[in-house]
C-alpha cells in the first residue's frame, strides 16, 4: 500500500482523523486537531501558524488555504509516521498498521508494541537457542535492532502475526486509557470499531 492510499484511508477519512477538518474538543487531550495533528503532541507544526493567520481573516475554508494545509499535512504524516519506518518496505497491511497506530498511539507506544510483539515471535528452536536471537529491549526506539528483527520476521513469514499482535495491543491500550478516565469513554466506541479493528 503506498503512502498516499494509507493518508486517503486513514487521516481523509471522516470516520478516522477527520480529513482537513479543525476540532477542539475539551474531553479531548489533544486539544486544538486539524486533520488528526494535535496542538498539544505537535505545537511545532507549521500548519498551525497558516490557521492561526486563516482564522483571524475568516479565510480557513478557501481552497488556497486548504491547499496549503493538505500539502503541509501529507508532508508531516509522511515523515513522522510512514517513512519513519520504511513502510513502503512492508507489506501493505502491516504497513498500514505501523502507520495508523503510530498516527494514534504515538511512535514510541507503536514502537514497544511492536517490540513485545517481536520478542512474543522469537521462539525457542532449541534449548536456549531462539530463532532470532536476544529478545529486544522494550525502550520503544525503533533503531537498528528493531528494524532489523521487524524484516527478519517479515521474511519469515510473520507479518500478519505482527500486524495481528499490534492491533491486538492498541486495543488493550483503548480499553486500559477508558478504564483509567471515564471521561475518554466517549472515545470508546469508534476506537475500538475503527482503530482496533
Amino acid at each position: 500500500m503506498s503512502f498516499d492510499a494509507s493518508f486517503e484511508n486513514i487521516v481523509m477519512d471522516p470516520g478516522m482523523e477527520g480529513g482537513l477538518k479543525l476540532t477542539d474538543d475539551p474531553a479531548d487531550p489533544g486539544k486544538l486537531t486539524f486533520a488528526g495533528i494535535s496542538s498539544a503532541s505537535w505545537p511545532g507544526w507549521p500548519g498551525w501558524v497558516v490557521i492561526e493567520s486563516a482564522r483571524r481573516q475568516g479565510t480557513l475554508t478557501n481552497g488556497d488555504v486548504q491547499d496549503i494545509l493538505l500539502k503541509l499535512a501529507r508532508s508531516f504524516y509522511r515523515k513522522e509516521f510512514w517513512d519513519c519506518w520504511g513502510c513502503s518496505e512492508l507489506p501493505d497491511a502491516l504497513a498500514l498498521e505501523l502507520f495508523e497506530q503510530s498516527v494514534n498511539l504515538g511512535r514510541p507506544r507503536t514502537c514497544r508494541h511492536l517490540q513485545q510483539v517481536l520478542n512474543a515471535l522469537n521462539a525457542e528452536v532449541a534449548p536456549g537457542v531462539f530463532r532470532y536471537g536476544t529478545d529486544l529491549g522494550i525502550d520503544g526506539v525503533f533503531g537498528k535492532l528493531t528494524r532489523g528483527r521487524l524484516h527478519k520476521a517479515v521474511a519469515d513469514g510473520r507479518a500478519s502475526a505482527i500486524r495481528n499482535g499490534l492491533n491486538a495491543l492498541q486495543g488493550a491500550r483503548y480499553v486500559e486509557l477508558c478504564l483509567k478516565n471515564r471521561a475518554r469513554r466517549r472515545f470508546a466506541g469508534g476506537w475500538l470499531a475503527k482503530r482496533a479493528a
